[in-house]
């Protein structure tokens, strides 16, 4: 309240906890400018309740990011409208690159198609090539020269390896 803050970074249950709260939805409105989340997924229908009924003045941006990958977050698209999915282009590319395949076959799924994400990191310190993540993801055509695919909408597996999947921060 007595504090001049323009930017928040959370997890989406929290804000989904958050905003439970009035007077907290009230001072998000008055004061802050931009919204960032990460560290788990998003659903399609409250991104677009947050962006165009809750918080309409605010910027708000997802991040995506793999410790295995070794090249931080990817960030939201810049210019998406509020109906568009959430579209992330790799940030660290050629180094981290990002693949949606079909997890049978290792093979790419067509565009628009939801599949495994893989991820392949190739530098002078590190390589991890194909590197099965634990989400699915919507593949999505690649920007102009980019290396590797652009994805939106990632979601968690239910298991992976057999195991059943804790989505979270670690």
């Amino acid at each position: 309240r007595g504090q001049n803050v323009g930017t928040i970074r959370l997890t989406p249950p929290l804000l989904a906890r958050i905003v439970r709260d009035d007077e907290m939805v009230e001072l998000i409105q008055q004061k802050i400018h931009h919204i960032n989340w990460g560290g788990a997924h998003m659903d399609f229908d409250s991104r677009f309740f947050y962006r165009t009924e809750l918080f309409p003045g605010a910027q708000l941006g997802g991040g995506y990011g793999t410790t295995m990958a070794l090249g931080g977050v990817c960030n939201e698209r810049p210019g998406l409208q509020p109906a568009d999915p959430c579209v992330y282009d790799p940030s660290y590319a050629p180094y981290s690159t990002m693949r949606v395949v079909n997890a049978d076959t290792g093979q790419p799924v067509g565009y628009g198609e939801r599949g495994q994400l893989v991820v392949t990191h190739v530098s002078k310190c590190f390589l991890l090539p194909n590197n099965f993540e634990r989400d699915t993801a919507i593949r999505i055509v690649p920007q102009g020269d980019q290396v590797g695919d652009s994805v939106a909408d990632i979601w968690p597996l239910a298991t992976f390896g057999g195991t059943d999947v804790i989505e979270g921060v670690y």
